[in-house]
């Protein structure tokens, strides 16, 4: 006890209390004659022990030792470093050192506790009786006493004893006196080596009474069991650094010391029975009023308030501190409280917050009392066994001679402790509070406008601050661009101003409404105003505050649009409608292009599917996919008005895609050596090889019209898109009468017209921007370099999207793989190929919806309003349910009809008829599931949606439909019976994942964090202002010059005017080493083969 209390009172860092200790003035009674304030307690309490002055005047005449003191421990910012790597180097070198000391001591079984101590009387009765031989000097001296059980190399004299029979078998009789020669007397002749040993020795003062570390020593061995604190191991885990740290900067890296604070901590943790008491229930709600978190600071730590004044209740007082029963109650309920505090809300991975900031209300706090006691046991509890846990501790309504205490003892007190500590008086107690906690997470009791269960606002929702100055008006304006009910809450620290609200409608001839009448607040008044407006066009709210007074006030408000449902179905369905439309336009353009191709004859036919099926399975698929990932970085970052990252975003997407290209190229160029090494027929294979070839363009238009259409619909621009489609299909028709009828081309004509088709639908856009300047805000010039620099986020989502999206759009190409194994494979593949045709017509409207539901939801996070985007989510997937049984009944009402459009022949007409309900019911899950999963996307978790899809589609649709269809002969029923399965599992695990596994406030959080961390601004500032013009001087540039695509958003720039196929061939050039390392023959998986062999039977592809 002598040494851990000296290891305390020379402790430069000591231990931190972690909810803090009541103001105990008693405490520091004991250390001097006049009773001194309570700031001074709580200093103790924290462990920032003050200085005396004797020991202030002994520390000026030691500089050396002040000088040891390693760099940066004391004057440590508020954010409590817990990255090994961001530690200064003799943190690292007193860590590892500790790490070695910890290790010792759990192989030693040292953070067990101690054996109770026997009793007294026992020990003076051991002492009286005769004591056993004690061994010879020289074997005790040499070798340490070993624990029974232990194996030891034999000695001398045991390989003499091993020849006498067992001891245990011979009568002995031993005599020690004290002070005389010992002498053992053995009835048998064969001991007499032993006892002519035995007679040599000496005689020796009987041993001192054993410590407790000689008994552990004795006690026999036990395997070392894994050491926790705080649900840690303390070695072997990434958190173990960051707990081994804390008792390191609590002992001032002495590492000894360190180690002996943490056994005792580990010991005391035993013997308080922590684990057993986080799972008792000691019936004490009522001190939640006193003591309890909520919110986070600014940097992102757990504030913890304590609230003394909830001790003038009596009652309650009574019930903690009325007897030492009581009072040991509540050390535990305080114990309790800060152990699951430190458990749920503290993270000690690397970089994570792993302390908290403690707000302490003094206002009418009580006095000397019953507290007192436990105060103090609590202090000492605190400081000795949980260290370096407070990042920040405030103290708000200090009364005045607490401050002129406090302004007394701090020259006493070191730097570091007075860095932690922070007081305010009752004016100044919200300003200091604002200073560290944002307002939106301040309690409404201690000035700020947080409020449990509040159903319009949450903490997500920013607080704007204002100061009005004296006898001075503030007006305040909240723009609304629809109708909405728009809610707002109002705040004025101390009141004594007027307040008056207004809405002045956006149309010249409108008349301005009066919401709020005028009306003089005081201070007695409601601490917060909250109002609702239903607005019903587009304008304005101003709010009139004027200062009645001669001092300066603090405004605080927020404001935020309620969603109605109706109104999130209005917004939800103006994006989703132009979009369903242009998809059903793609459509139309697919069918036209099949349609020509059935006009050439059959040959063209098998050869122009299989070549559609080929490029939309290893080309188109993978391109949508990848340009998906671009979604929730656009949608998200124009919810926070991150105008800098949307247009990174895009460039970065579109170099993705080209990169794409380059290896989905090689494999194009290639298909007709591919089809003719698996035995495809010759000439299929030659009109095949022509079609692919002809598209190869394509692949450069989608790379550039993928993302410009997620680019647009992000940003809420959907109709333009649906016009330009519109206008792009409509031309569509002339150009494949006129290059494949006209101009004689033939199965190269349908091709090009498809590629044409494609690139005046980017070139419409293009236009449409340039002359509308609708995106002027986010589009802000091409910047290659910052583009090529910052891939990583991009890809990070994109892989994932594309996964997905690739995984469900192959296992329809599987099935049709499947049927062609059937008994009738004819009829089989036949009818699958209406049927998927059937559900690719159906997957428009939800494909539209979770485009559009994922812009929502990604919009309404970056803003910062999670509630409006789980009212986005919901609606959108009660719309899917609603889409999915429209499907369920037209197909199932009209399911003969329906078939009658693809086909005459009578077999593939029954069958197909037979399985179209099914189909339905597949949508019936498949319309939801579809929608969810861009609700996955709008909260940038595509990779949940990936591995749902993988689940779903791979392990358990596919064996289900196999087993079904060939082990147990349900036939081309079972297919689709294995497609239902797999949706409705897909469906199940999307909405779990929504509705059950979303924290919404959370994902917020999470939007601000991924749109905050993008260099956009930075990158682009950084650059000279003509090269962020004009875009450097990049090989990329130079073919995106040559499309003058930086020419559509900026002012005209001075571009070579060298001839197009010198372009194009400098950006053939760039771009040949990339095809040479590109894919292979060999990475080919050899199930590709026999989807692209079967599609060939189909008339029409998916």
């Amino acid at each position: 006890m002598a040494e851990e209390s000296q290891s305390k009172a020379t402790d430069a860092t000591p231990a931190t209390e972690v909810v803090v200790s009541e103001p105990a003035a008693e405490e520091r009674a004991s250390q001097t004659e006049t009773p001194p304030p309570e700031a001074a307690a709580e200093a103790a309490a924290e462990g920032e022990e003050t200085k005396k002055p004797a020991e202030a005047v002994a520390e000026a005449e030691a500089p050396e030792a002040e000088e040891k003191k390693p760099e940066g421990v004391e004057g440590e910012s508020s954010a409590e470093r817990s990255v090994v790597t961001e530690a200064i180097d003799p943190e690292k070198k007193a860590l590892d050192e500790l790490k070695l000391l910890v290790q010792a001591a759990v192989a030693n079984n040292e953070f067990a506790p101690p054996p109770l101590p026997a009793s007294i009387p026992a020990k003076e009765e051991e002492t009286k009786s005769e004591e056993p031989a004690a061994p010879a000097p020289e074997v005790a001296s040499e070798e340490p006493t070993k624990p029974e059980g232990v194996p030891e190399e034999p000695t001398k004299s045991e390989v003499e004893k091993e020849t006498a029979p067992p001891l245990k078998d011979v009568p002995l009789s031993t005599t020690t006196p004290t002070g005389e020669e010992k002498s053992v007397t053995i009835e048998d002749d064969n001991a007499k080596t032993v006892e002519a040993i035995e007679e040599t020795a000496i005689p020796v003062a009987p041993p001192p009474p054993e410590t407790d570390e000689e008994a552990a020593k004795e006690a026999p061995v036990e395997p070392p069991e894994e050491v926790f604190i705080w649900g840690v191991p303390l070695l072997g885990d990434e958190k173990s650094d960051t707990v081994l740290l804390k008792f390191l900067r609590a002992r001032d890296l002495k590492v000894t010391d360190a180690l002996t604070m943490l056994k005792n901590a580990v010991i005391w943790r035993k013997q308080f029975g922590i684990e057993a008491l986080l799972e008792d229930d000691l019936g004490l709600p009522e001190l939640e009023k006193a003591v309890f978190m909520h919110g986070v600071d600014r940097e992102g730590h757990p504030v913890c308030y304590n609230v003394y004044g909830e001790f003038q209740d009596k009652e309650l007082y009574e019930k903690a501190f009325g007897d030492e029963e009581k009072r040991q109650k509540f050390l535990k309920w305080r114990i309790q409280y800060l152990e699951k505090g430190i458990r749920e809300l503290l993270d000690f991975t690397p970089g994570g917050i792993s302390s908290m900031v403690q707000v302490t209300d003094l206002k009418n706090a009580p006095r000397l009392g019953k507290h007192r006691q436990a105060t103090n046991k609590a202090v000492t509890l605190l400081q000795d066994n949980y260290p370096e846990f407070i990042a920040k501790k405030v103290f708000i309504n200090v009364p005045w001679w607490y401050l002129a205490f406090n302004r007394m003892m701090s020259p006493f007190l070191t730097q570091r402790t007075k860095s932690k500590f922070v007081f305010a008086g009752p004016s100044k107690s919200a300003d200091t509070l604002f200073k560290y906690i944002a307002p939106e997470q301040v309690p409404v009791a201690f000035g700020g406008l947080s409020k449990e269960n509040d159903p319009d606002f949450t903490s997500s929702d920013a607080v704007t601050e204002l100061s009005i100055k004296p006898s001075s008006k503030q007006s305040i304006e909240i723009p609304t661009i629809e109708a909405t009910v728009l809610v707002w809450e109002l705040r004025v620290l101390g009141w004594e101003v007027s307040y008056s609200a207004e809405f002045v409608p956006s149309a010249e001839d409108g008349y301005t409404v009066l919401v709020q009448k005028n009306r003089k607040l005081i201070a007695a008044d409601e601490p917060v105003i909250k109002t609702s407006f239903k607005i019903g066009e587009p304008g304005k709210v101003v709010l009139n505050i004027e200062n009645l007074t001669s001092k300066k006030k603090k405004l605080l408000y927020r404001s935020k649009a309620t969603c109605s449902v109706t109104s999130e179905l209005k917004e939800l369905w103006a994006m989703a409608a132009p979009i369903t439309a242009m998809n059903c336009l793609v459509y139309l353009r697919a069918m036209v292009s099949v349609v020509c191709l059935g006009r050439l004859g059959p040959l063209e036919l098998a050869g122009g599917a299989l070549s559609i099926g080929f490029t939309n399975i290893t080309g188109y698929s993978v391109l949508f996919g990848l340009a998906s990932g671009l979604e929730p970085l656009c949608s998200q970052a124009y919810g926070t008005r991150n105008w800098d990252l949307i247009s990174l975003s895009l460039q970065r997407a579109i170099l993705l895609l080209l990169f794409a290209a380059v290896p989905i190229a090689f494999l194009w160029v290639n298909l007709g050596p591919i089809l003719v090494a698996l035995g495809q027929d010759p000439a299929i294979t030659a009109v095949a090889a022509t079609y692919c070839l002809h598209s190869l363009p394509d692949l450069l238009t989608n790379a550039l019209l993928q993302p410009l259409r997620v680019f647009l619909r992000s940003q809420g621009i959907t109709r333009p898109m649906a016009a330009c489609t519109a206008a792009a299909v409509v031309l569509h028709i002339p150009l494949n009468l006129l290059l494949v009828f006209v101009l004689r081309l033939g199965i190269t004509g349908v091709a090009l017209a498809a590629v044409i088709t494609n690139l005046n639908m980017a070139v419409f856009l293009l236009v449409y921007l340039r002359v509308s300047r609708a995106c002027e805000l986010t589009w802000r010039g091409w910047s290659p370099r910052a583009a090529l620099s910052g891939l990583a986020p991009v890809l990070r989502l994109a892989l994932p999207s594309c996964l997905g999206v690739c995984l469900e759009w192959w296992w329809y190409e599987i099935m049709t793989v499947l049927a062609g194994y059937l008994p009738d494979p004819t009829t089989a593949v036949a009818a699958t190929a209406v049927l998927i045709q059937t559900t690719s017509l159906m997957y428009t409207v939800p494909m539209s919806l979770a485009a559009c539901v994922s812009t929502r939801v990604g919009n309404e996070l970056g803003a910062g309003r999670p509630k409006r985007a789980k009212t986005a989510a919901l609606v959108a997937l009660g719309c899917g349910a609603v889409i999915g049984v429209v499907n369920v009944a037209w197909t199932t009402l009209f399911r003969e009809q329906w078939a009658r459009l693809f086909t005459a022949d009578a077999a593939v007409l029954r069958l197909s008829a037979a399985v179209l309900p099914l189909v339905g019911l597949c949508e019936l899950g498949n319309c939801p599931q579809t929608t969810g999963c861009g609700v996955l996307r709008g909260t940038a978790r595509p990779a949940v949606g990936a591995r749902i899809n993988l689940l779903s589609f791979y392990l358990v649709g596919t064996p289900v439909a196999v087993g079904l269809a060939f082990r147990l002969g349900a036939g081309f029923g079972g297919l689709w019976y294995g497609l239902l399965t797999a949706q409705i599992v897909c469906v199940v695990l999307v909405l779990a994942v929504i509705l059950l596994r979303t924290d919404w406030d959370v994902e917020a959080l999470r939007a601000k964090k991924l749109t905050a961390s993008s260099n956009a601004e930075v990158a682009i500032a950084a650059r000279p202002n003509d090269e962020r013009r004009h875009g450097g001087y990049s090989y990329f540039l130079l073919a995106v010059k040559a499309l003058h695509l930086n020419a559509m958003f900026h002012k005209p720039v001075a571009v070579s005017r060298s001839p197009t196929f010198k372009r194009l061939a400098l950006w053939l050039v760039i771009f040949q080493p990339l095809t040479l390392l590109s894919t292979t023959y060999s990475v080919i998986p050899p199930l590709w083969f026999r989807l692209y062999y079967s599609v060939n039977k189909i008339g029409c592809l998916k």
